[in-house]
């Protein structure tokens, strides 16, 4: 799923996200606003949102997301990027009208050289009906003045955390418990990323708003990938990334906090 959302976040230009899907897609999109303008769209360091609707005529609860994309980012990487993964995710997707608000959201002015995600994301059913096609073009250009920062701090789990008891009994299945509804998380990120040979990137966002309709109902969550078959860039052995990620309520109360191991490298 978070390969799901990056893809998502990618469309930040004047055109980036458009519908690619057919008249019987399950997810009918009404609507995709991107507050960019004429001249290529938000810059780094400028704030922007983006905004969707859409109608499911059925819920969605199991399926698989195909993503066939090349990314260029960091100053480093330029590679293709392809995942096939069926999942189920529970409770799911409820029928009728939905909606997705991400932003303001403000592209780090930290991140080195261009970025750019190409490609296209393709969901289809249990069924293998489809139910949403989503073209993606994103470019978003170096900036002169670009900034080094340093990974301030961890956040940490605690007691009065609103999504608790995280389990991961076979690497494929990934439950936790939900005490409130949630339609609404802030998203902060301080991270560092540092490839070999490289100096490290540090990545900070300070906040990312989303807000979504309908909400995720308390009570447990499950997501399940299935039968993945994917191509990852290379550089994705050797890349290590430390800091953390600290999700809010709309009230301001942590969700929850991932935090990242900047002595591991990630592997697939």
């Amino acid at each position: 799923m978070s390969r799901v959302f990056v893809g998502l976040l990618a469309g930040v230009v004047a055109d980036s996200i458009s519908n690619c899907g057919g008249s019987s897609d399950h997810i009918a999109v009404t609507s995709i606003v991107l507050d960019a303008d004429a001249s290529g769209g938000p810059r780094k360091g400028k704030a922007f949102n983006i905004i969707a609707s859409g109608v499911l005529d059925k819920a969605h609860q199991h399926g698989t997301v195909v993503i066939d994309a090349n990314l260029k980012a960091l100053g480093i990487v330029n590679e293709p990027v392809a995942l096939t993964q069926k999942y189920d995710f529970l409770p799911g997707l409820a029928a009728g009208p939905a909606s997705i608000t991400i932003g303001p959201f403000t592209f780090p002015r930290s991140i080195p050289g261009e970025l750019d995600f190409n490609g296209k994301i393709t969901i289809v059913d249990e069924n293998e009906e489809p139910t949403l096609c989503l073209d993606l073009a994103l470019k978003i250009p170096k900036i002169l003045d670009e900034v080094s920062l340093e990974v301030e701090s961890k956040c940490a789990q605690t007691d009065s955390d609103h999504i608790t008891n995280f389990q991961n009994p076979d690497n494929q299945t990934l439950t936790m418990d939900l005490d409130e509804d949630m339609d609404f998380v802030n998203l902060g990120v301080d991270i560092s990323v540092k490839v070999p040979l490289l100096p490290a990137v540090n990545v900070k966002l300070t906040e990312l708003p989303i807000a979504f309709s309908p909400a995720i109902p308390a009570g447990q969550i499950l997501f399940r990938g299935l039968d993945a078959a994917s191509a990852y860039p290379n550089f994705m052995s050797v890349i290590t990334v430390g800091g953390s990620l600290q999700l809010s309520d709309k009230n301001g109360d942590q969700l929850t906090c991932i935090v990242l191991d900047d002595a591991s490298a990630i592997s697939v």
